[in-house]
């Protein structure tokens, strides 16, 4: 930490020993003497300390225990918060994504599949059930599905939903209920 604080002249040291004491780790230690969940710890104590104007986050919570981990966001939090902090978050704890981003981009093979604000996400993206077909349905025709899923007696579909007529359209097509499931930010990815 010594050898790191005087490469940056913004190094912010009360952050520093305000963060090492939320993680209990002792000072006097070599790195090498701490647990996997503790080098993680000074790694991101190190990339903080240093007052970045953009941050670059890469599964930055693993080998953190829930209770370091919750620490470590509400870090990057008010990080975000007092000082208006770009941070690029990349994770697949997606229930920590959901706590601390504003934006999420999905990549599929490299690709962006999708990138919105959560809140749009979870406001637009729902798995839609068809259930109690009149007459047995083979394929169900969804132009803009993310996926779809056939059981026995219902179909699910995930999909961008912009307009609840379209769904209706389809029921009465198919001659079948619908429901309407709201998506968390994991079910969204998968």
């Amino acid at each position: 930490i010594k050898f790191c604080s005087e490469l940056y002249p913004d190094w912010d040291h009360e952050l520093c020993q305000r963060v090492l004491q939320q993680f209990k780790i002792e000072k006097q230690k070599k790195i090498k003497h701490l647990s996997q969940g503790q080098m993680r710890q000074v790694s991101l104590i190190l990339a903080l300390a240093q007052r970045p104007e953009i941050l670059l986050l890469d599964e930055p919570a693993a080998n953190l225990d829930v209770v370091a981990r919750r620490e470590f966001l509400d870090e990057v939090l008010n990080l975000i918060r007092e000082e208006g902090r770009t941070v690029f978050f990349s994770s697949h704890i997606l229930s920590d994504v959901e706590r601390i981003a504003d934006e999420v981009g999905i990549l599929v093979k490299g690709r962006l599949k999708i990138s919105a604000s959560v809140a749009e996400l979870k406001e637009t993206i729902k798995k839609i059930r068809f259930y109690d077909f009149l007459e047995k349905v083979e394929k169900l025709e969804i132009s803009n599905a993310f996926n779809v899923t056939y059981l026995k007696d219902e179909i699910l579909v995930t999909q961008q939903l912009l307009n609840h007529q379209e769904i209706e359209n389809i029921a009465s097509h198919y001659r079948c209920r619908y429901e309407i499931i709201d998506l968390n930010l994991e079910d969204i990815f998968v």
